[in-house]
């Protein structure tokens, strides 16, 4: 280190004193102005302050030097006292060198001038070095001395030399200099200004607010320990301008932002920073004495943003003949983030390049429809780049555009047996996984003799379609093998759905069909390989029956007059039906007799043909136009199933298919009690009395039934059964007990009931309660309407 001393002149202008209590002030000259101490004979103190008046014009160039050291000489003549240096203002320093010598002027207050190196009495030169033995107090004595410009001595009179002074200090040597301040400092070593940063940008940071930095000036040496730090004339800082350095740490060149005049903090922009970097930043900072220095280079990250895919085809099968939408963000740890470009990248899988859709700033894009190639796997991943530059890629994803396998499956005809003579109709299921349309149905088919090579087409057609009609006569006789198959949509095959089926011809139609033109007419026909036929008059199907060997039927009623068209077809071993044949007659009744009816009517209504019975006619009866009987060998008739008024006439039917028709009789038929008699016959038993007074009976009629309640309807809706009951409940009782005999006979036997009110019913007596009293027996049954049929023939046994 390289040293230098400057010397500073105590002038006389500057003197003047401070006296406590009884000072006195002495001057021997106008040139030489003395200050002593208290001569009062009792101990005092007097406390003199000499100033200097160049200090404060200490040179700016040496205001950075670091100051090492000072001493002050002064000009004294001592008694038996102590020499003190009071200090500057208000300090005491704990040591002082006193003419070189280390010791504690403080150590005893009888220390003589021969104990400190000098003669009583005698006009000395004395140098009192500023501060104790270390550097840093001794620069800093030195330093608030050349600041203040002032120290005081203390002048002590123990009274030991009454009269004599304890010192005195001339203010001016005899080689006519005046008291001086010497101060020691470096010429090599400064005090300068240095940038520190105060408010750190650090962590990691949102890039998307602004971020603030302050610093300050502080010492060069600010961070050394105390007894190294260097002093100097002037060490506050004033900042003429700073700027703000900062870069990622993989760039190589800095970006700065100016800060002018003493502002010591700076603000970046959001969005200044780029996004997923580390990034590196210091101050620099030029004082006003043009001294510029850099701040530690600090560091901090940004969060990394991400291009995230949604909504976007990332598995599964995507049809390419439609738009494929495809849509994304970009964001990092705190949210969005601005996007400066994006593009799509897409690969059929196994590709060597990328295709590549650019998107500018939008976040979606639509790839056209045939834009990929179909039955493929398609390879893609999006890029994107923030509005900081940092770009991101979502992970390579995939879909199919590979259409699913198109099925067909064989419905009917199915191993069963087909009328080859009509026409067949073949169906079939189509399904797919994906749910697509498919693009092409084939139906095909072959004998069993024939190859896979020999397949003929029935049809192919690109209307997708379930079922298709082949004519009558289309497959010959036999066993036939069918198929079908259906293509997806990207035309590939799918596998064939086999079946196959009997193919046989209905019977020929029958041949020989005729009818009488008589009311009652015979239809016959001829036909081979019968099973069954059916016979339809006027549209309308009044006759089918099974069995072979039956070519003939007559009609059940007469026809009325006029034409009628008559149809037979028959049904041969495989249940086919042939073609129907038709016939027409026309039929005008030709009566061959007259008939005269009459009748007697009480519970029943007693029916008579006037005639001769031995002629033994077939009679058919009828009620309110319905045959109700047919008889022959008699002309009575006894109809006991209703009750109430009705007509009646009778019809003869000769063997020439004519018919004779009698007058009509109409007669009214009632009870007073209930009665009941077999349905069969026989005569009507009085059920009239029982052993209560009041003859009821009772009557209960029930259809099943269901209520449902369904969406829509507040109420419930009434669903009925085809099917109904109907029950009859009586008292009967009997004196007579061959009366009681003949009425348990009925037992088990179908019977009719009439009662008043018009109440008939037909069942079956299966139960009866029976209770034999004294004078009477009792019964109580119940009978349950069944159906039965109201026809009769008197000329058979019942």
């Amino acid at each position: 280190m390289a040293t230098a001393t400057r010397d500073f002149y105590f002038t006389k202008s500057a003197y003047t004193k401070e006296a406590w209590p009884n000072s006195v002030f002495r001057t021997n000259t106008s040139t030489n102005y003395l200050l002593s101490g208290n001569i009062d004979a009792s101990p005092r103190e007097g406390w003199y302050w000499l100033y200097f008046g160049g200090a404060t014009g200490w040179p700016s160039s040496l205001k950075r030097n670091r100051i090492i050291s000072a001493s002050i000489r002064i000009y004294v003549q001592t008694g038996h006292a102590t020499l003190v240096l009071k200090g500057v203002k208000d300090f005491d320093p704990a040591t002082v060198t006193y003419n070189n010598d280390p010791d504690d002027i403080y150590a005893s207050a009888s220390n003589s001038a021969a104990e400190l190196g000098l003669n009583e009495g005698v006009w000395s030169n004395v140098w009192i070095n500023l501060g104790g033995n270390d550097a840093y107090s001794k620069a800093d004595y030195a330093l608030k001395m050349i600041q203040n410009g002032a120290f005081s001595l203390n002048g002590q009179s123990y009274g030991t030399y009454l009269g004599h002074p304890a010192w005195y200090a001339k203010t001016v040597l005899s080689d006519g200099s005046w008291p001086v301040l010497r101060v020691t400092y470096s010429t090599n070593e400064f005090v300068t200004s240095q940038a520190s940063i105060v408010t750190r940008i650090q962590g990691t940071i949102n890039t998307k607010v602004d971020q603030t930095c302050t610093w300050k000036l502080i010492r060069m040496d600010e961070y050394s320990s105390a007894s190294s730090k260097w002093k100097c004339f002037d060490d506050k800082f004033t900042q003429a301008s700073a700027k703000f350095f900062w870069k990622a740490s993989d760039a190589s060149t800095w970006n700065q932002i100016a800060v002018s005049g003493s502002g010591m903090s700076v603000t970046v922009p959001a969005y200044t920073f780029p996004t997923g970097k580390t990034i590196e930043y210091y101050v620099q900072a030029t004082d006003t004495d043009g001294t510029t220095t850099n701040s530690t280079t600090l560091s901090f990250t940004t969060a990394p943003t991400q291009i995230t895919q949604q909504n976007c085809p990332t598995s599964g099968y995507k049809n390419p003949r439609n738009d494929i939408p495809f849509s994304w963000y970009i964001s990092d740890k705190y949210g969005s983030y601005p996007q400066a470009s994006a593009s799509l990248f897409w690969r059929v899988s196994g590709a060597e390049t990328w295709n590549e859709i650019q998107a500018g700033t939008e976040q979606s894009l639509t790839v056209p429809a045939n834009t990929f190639p179909t039955a493929s796997t398609i390879e893609w991943y999006l890029s994107g780049v923030d509005t900081s530059g940092q770009t991101s890629q979502t992970p390579v994803y995939s879909f199919s555009t590979t259409a699913a396998t198109a099925y067909a499956t064989a419905v009917s005809p199915s191993g069963n047996v087909e009328d080859g003579s009509a026409p067949i109709t073949f169906r079939w299921t189509l399904t797919s996984t994906d749910g697509l349309a498919m693009s092409k149905i084939c139906l095909w088919w072959k004998l069993p003799s024939e190859d896979n090579q020999h397949w003929h087409v029935i049809k192919e057609s690109t209307e997708i379609i379930t079922e298709w009609t082949v004519p009558a006569g289309y497959f010959a006789a036999g066993e036939t093998e069918w198929l079908v198959h259906a293509y997806n949509i990207d035309g590939t095959r799918g596998p064939d759905s086999k079946a196959s089926f009997i193919c046989v011809a209905a019977p020929d139609p029958v041949q020989g069909l005729a009818a009488e033109p008589v009311p009652l007419t015979t239809i016959s026909w001829q036909s081979d390989g019968q099973e069954a036929y059916e016979i339809t008059i006027d549209g309308e199907v009044v006759k089918k029956a099974y069995g072979v060997g039956v070519y003939s039927w007559q009609v059940p009623e007469p026809l009325a007059d006029g034409e009628h068209i008559i149809s037979v077809r028959i049904q041969g071993m495989y249940g086919l039906w042939s073609q129907p044949s038709e016939t027409s007659i026309y039929i005008e009744n030709a009566p061959e007799t007259e008939i005269e009816l009459s009748g007697e009517f009480d519970i029943d209504a007693d029916l008579t043909v006037t005639g001769d019975p031995d002629a033994a006619p077939v009679l058919h009866w009828y009620r309110d136009g319905k045959r109700i009987g047919k008889t022959s060998g008699t002309l009575k008739f006894l109809d006991r199933m209703v009750l109430g008024e009705h007509e009646y006439f009778v019809e003869i039917w000769h063997e020439s298919g004519n018919y004779s028709r009698s007058n009509i009789v109409t007669g009214s038929m009632d009870t007073q009690g209930p009665k009941i008699a077999r349905l069969s016959g026989g005569e009507w038993i009085d059920i009239g009395l029982s052993e209560n007074s009041a003859d009821t009976q009772e009557f209960e009629w029930s259809q099943t039934a269901a209520w449902l309640h369904v969406t829509g309807a507040k109420l419930p809706i009434l669903e009925t059964s085809k099917y109904e009951d109907r029950f009859g409940s009586y008292d009967c009782a009997f004196m007579d007990t061959e009366q009681a005999k003949r009425f348990e006979q009925l037992k088990g036997k179908t019977v009719v009931i009439k009662s008043r009110k018009e109440n008939v019913i037909v069942g079956a007596l299966t139960s009866l309660n029976k209770r034999v009293l004294k004078f009477y027996t009792a019964y109580t049954f119940t009978i349950q309407a069944i159906e039965w049929e109201d026809f009769v023939q008197h000329d058979e046994t019942n």
